[in-house]
């Protein structure tokens, strides 16, 4: 990856850092400000997340209309080929899924698909809950 890219990728990291903390400080307002006027609602992280994606992962479903109001491509998929409607089924985050389907967001994978992609999230962004049920996928031992 080039140095340029690199340079973008943090600072779009950066960028959606501020933001959801922003949110989760109770200050709607001024994360609309900052989305509007210093964000491209587009922009992907190394992981070909967008913004969308990252919001529907981390908050709520308030969070999310908030960044929907920006008109995002709701059928933008990261580089595994999930879109923003299946991290919130993986995670199974009710609000967030009806909003999103509301809004006329698809997923992006076959439903045969859906316990790798639910393996990988808890891989790389919820270790800690690695040992939930995963459906057909082999059971947690007991140490």
């Amino acid at each position: 990856m080039s140095n340029k890219n690199n340079n973008n990728n943090n600072s779009t990291e950066k960028k959606v850092a501020r933001f959801e903390n922003l949110l989760r400080n109770g200050k709607k307002e001024e994360a609309r400000k900052f989305l509007k006027n210093h964000m491209d609602v587009e922009a992907r992280n190394k992981r070909g997340m967008t913004l969308l994606m990252d919001v529907v992962l981390y908050l709520d479903a308030d969070s999310v209309e908030i960044v929907l109001d920006e008109d995002p491509n709701l059928d933008a998929k990261d580089h595994y080929g999930d879109t923003a409607l299946d991290y919130a089924l993986i995670i199974s985050k009710k609000d967030t899924i009806e909003l999103l389907k509301k809004h006329g967001a698809k997923t992006g994978k076959s439903s045969n698909n859906k316990n790798n992609t639910r393996r990988r999230l808890l891989n790389n962004f919820f270790p800690s809950l690695r040992k939930i049920n995963l459906g057909n996928t082999r059971k947690v031992r007991k140490h």
